[in-house]
């Protein structure tokens, strides 16, 4: 809970000035008008949520004029990045080469990733 505090929070910060409302999806999508769970973001900002057997979860971030993609899960308490030149002006549905984690994924599954 604290990991979704603190993204919530970094992304708040950032991007209160534009800030409108985004829902994500509990399936493992990228979205930014989907239903269940209430964000308050940017409207440039998808949200990436995936959750299992309400216990564990996924949370992801990208704002479209970006290049990086931000992930944390329950199992960790980092948020991991990666980050593209490529990605900029891109939807988070959209990208290539990002391995987004599964729900309860460790540490150690974020090969790739920086924290």
């Amino acid at each position: 809970m604290k990991k979704v505090l603190i993204v919530v929070i970094l992304a708040l910060f950032t991007l209160l000035p534009f800030a409108s409302r985004c829902l994500a999806v509990d399936d493992g999508s990228w979205g930014s008008d989907l239903t269940s769970v209430d964000f308050d973001l940017s409207k440039n900002v998808q949200v990436y949520w995936d959750q299992q057997d309400n216990q564990h979860y996924a949370l992801g971030s990208k704002h479209t004029a970006g290049n990086r993609v931000y992930a944390t899960t329950d199992a960790t308490s980092k948020v991991f990045y990666q980050e593209d030149d490529d990605w900029k002006g891109t939807a988070g549905g959209s990208l290539s080469g990002v391995d987004m984690p599964d729900p309860g994924d460790t540490e150690d599954s974020f090969s790739g990733w920086s924290s």
